[in-house]
């Protein structure tokens, strides 16, 4: 009987929402304010007002995790107002190893950490009905436990040219994308790339409800990274173990 390969940690995906709501000012209010507070102090030369102003309708806020929290990812927000619409980005994303500087830890203060941004988030938007994000989730998958048979196979040429020409011999499919019809979770598109030498790139695209009452926006992206390594790529197998 085969054995599989013991598995390691594997990271969070990183989680991408967007979305529009109409202006809200008591949302922007707070937001604004968060932001303003966790600026560093201007610089005294002449570009630092056309830089207040171009960012007037723009803001970034940041929150960090807490030094014990299992998940190590940090919660971005960037928010424009665009007239009477408020177009929101938002991203999960692994924290860098190193540090963070003074100025990134004084914009996550400033808001309460990823809990006051998420908290601002739901009290803002609980008014405004059911909010349908286009949402991206990406992960790497380890190539040195996981195969894709989809990918690295010898294909076909699709043009005669091709056919007369010296690359014929050396075409494999690095890049697979599979769209979906209902698929679970809102899922639209998988898309596989055979990534660097570690690590397989999967980018999953998504139409689904957002919630703001934690970091993955309630689009359930472990399960989606589990349900998606589990479908599209084999465990290698280590040895054969004799009965």
């Amino acid at each position: 009987m085969a054995q599989k390969a013991g598995l390691s940690v594997t990271p969070r995906p990183t989680v991408i929402a967007s979305f529009k709501t109409p202006f809200l000012q008591g949302l922007w209010d707070v937001l604004a304010n968060a932001a303003k507070a966790g600026e560093a102090p201007p610089e005294a030369d002449s570009s630092a007002g056309a830089e207040a102003t171009t960012a007037e309708n723009s803001l970034f806020l940041l929150g960090l995790p807490a030094a014990g929290d299992v998940d190590q990812r940090l919660l971005r927000a960037i928010i424009n107002r665009e007239g009477n619409e408020l177009t929101f980005q938002m991203e999960a994303k692994a924290k860098p190893a190193e540090p963070p500087p003074s100025d990134v830890v004084a914009l996550s203060n400033a808001i309460g950490g990823i809990t006051g941004l998420l908290k601002a988030l739901q009290d803002g938007l609980a008014d405004s009905g059911t909010l349908i994000g286009s949402n991206y989730i990406t992960f790497g998958v380890d190539k040195s436990q996981w195969d894709c048979p989809h990918l690295g196979i010898r294909t076909q040429p699709i043009t005669v040219g091709i056919v007369e020409s010296s690359l014929a011999s050396a075409i494999s499919v690095d890049v697979i994308g599979f769209d979906l019809t209902s698929g679970v979770s809102g899922l639209k598109k998988i898309v596989i790339d055979s990534g660097d030498n570690t690590h397989y790139s999967v980018l999953c695209c998504s139409s689904a409800v957002l919630s703001f009452s934690e970091i993955d926006f309630g689009l359930s992206a472990d399960g989606i990274q589990s349900l998606v390594t589990k479908g599209f790529f084999s465990l290698k197998e280590v040895g054969h173990v004799r009965g």
